[in-house]
């Protein structure tokens, strides 16, 4: 049996690169014996599990894209659910002979788990015969304060659990949650009020319930690089113009905005108007977009171990708007200034869509 466990504390990660992180690490377990336990956030999404009835979406698509929350069908059990900021999601990519349990016990074990993490906080919880995940009765019903929806491969898991700390609540009115139309959902802060830990709290104790639970042992790995993300804008008498530039063929051929490393010893900061200056020779008044996201970095980049990068994002506001753009030709092979439609047309990243959709949030604002 194999029952140490490898941890990443990732924060805010994307849905889609969530599912590719968990593609990688699968495949490591089969073949290396690792095991994994993942803790993070996602942007607001709805997903759909293998059996979900489409009925309990209840919002059209021209609403979900106004309040800016993504669908995606998934291979998980289950019905449809949310994810979003404020929740803690913990994804265990484990063989669950291993570590020496079956999935119905599994299952029960997570559940158990979460309803030990409400009781450290004084809630009491419960699991429901015949409904998955953990519950809080109310005064007319029962209503829902932690999610399960797992997928196994040859005994390996993927997906897990979701633990509402202090989500947007309000999300949940597009949904019939899980399928059900007569329950609601709760979080530690809604109960709790301004008695309330913080995520950080609520996602230590989780994870020390969980590994006490099932016996396991934690290997907490070096933290992620850090990297910087820019989108370069300008006015423009059409409105606002973003700076897309081409990486060249050999590393990748794709359209995005000015990226790069923190040097040793760099602010966050200093890197962004650094890396602006080197790939397009522009300055100009920068703008913390106040968002963050985790990626993994696969092993054909880099080789074993798995290596994750975190990604702060900023947008740079040209100084002088007729400036000429001089790219650093070993980096990309052509530019355009473009409409903020089209950058999300063609980046293939969401989470340069989702830096778009903040710029345009605070410049609305």
């Amino acid at each position: 049996m194999n029952r140490e466990v490898v941890f990443h504390d990732l924060g805010r990660v994307h849905y889609r690169a969530s599912e590719r992180i968990q593609q990688l690490l699968e495949q490591d377990v089969q073949l290396h014996n690792r095991q994994y336990l993942l803790a993070l956030e996602h942007n607001p999404v709805f997903t759909l599990g293998k059996n979900a009835d489409r009925h309990n979406l209840l919002w059209s698509e021209e609403e979900l894209a106004k309040k800016q929350i993504q669908l995606f069908e998934t291979t998980r059990g289950g019905d449809i659910t949310y994810h979003g900021p404020g929740q803690v999601v913990v994804y265990p990519i484990l063989n669950l002979h291993q570590i020496g349990t079956n999935l119905g016990d599994f299952v029960r074990g997570l559940e158990e788990s979460m309803i030990r993490t409400t009781a450290r906080f004084g809630i009491t919880s419960e699991q429901i015969k015949g409904d998955s995940g953990v519950w809080v009765r109310m005064e007319s019903s029962f209503s829902k304060i932690g999610a399960i929806g797992l997928h196994v491969s040859k005994w390996i898991t993927t997906h897990g659990i979701a633990f509402n700390v202090n989500p947007n609540l309000r999300h949940y009115l597009g949904i019939n949650a899980c399928g059900f139309e007569d329950r609601g959902v709760v979080s530690v802060s809604s109960l709790l009020q301004e008695n309330a830990p913080t995520l950080q709290e609520v996602k230590t104790i989780l994870i020390d319930e969980i590994c006490s639970h099932f016996g396991l042992s934690l290997k907490v790995p070096p933290s992620p690089t850090q990297s910087v993300s820019v989108i370069v804008f300008r006015k423009s008498p059409n409105g606002i113009e973003i700076l897309m530039m081409k990486r060249v063929p050999e590393d990748g051929g794709w359209w995005q905005s000015v990226t790069g490393m923190l040097d040793p010893g760099e602010s966050k900061t200093q890197a962004a108007l650094r890396e602006v200056f080197e790939e397009t020779g522009l300055t100009g008044d920068l703008i913390d977009l106040n968002y963050q996201h985790t990626f993994i970095i696969p092993k054909e980049r880099l080789g074993f171990p798995f290596s994750f990068n975190t990604e702060q994002c900023f947008a740079l506001k040209v100084g002088a708007p007729q400036a000429p753009i001089i790219l650093s030709k070993s980096e990309h092979e052509a530019y355009e200034w473009t409409t903020v439609e089209k950058a999300k047309t063609l980046t293939p990243w969401d989470g340069m869509r989702i830096m778009l959709d903040r710029l345009l949030d605070l410049i609305n604002h």
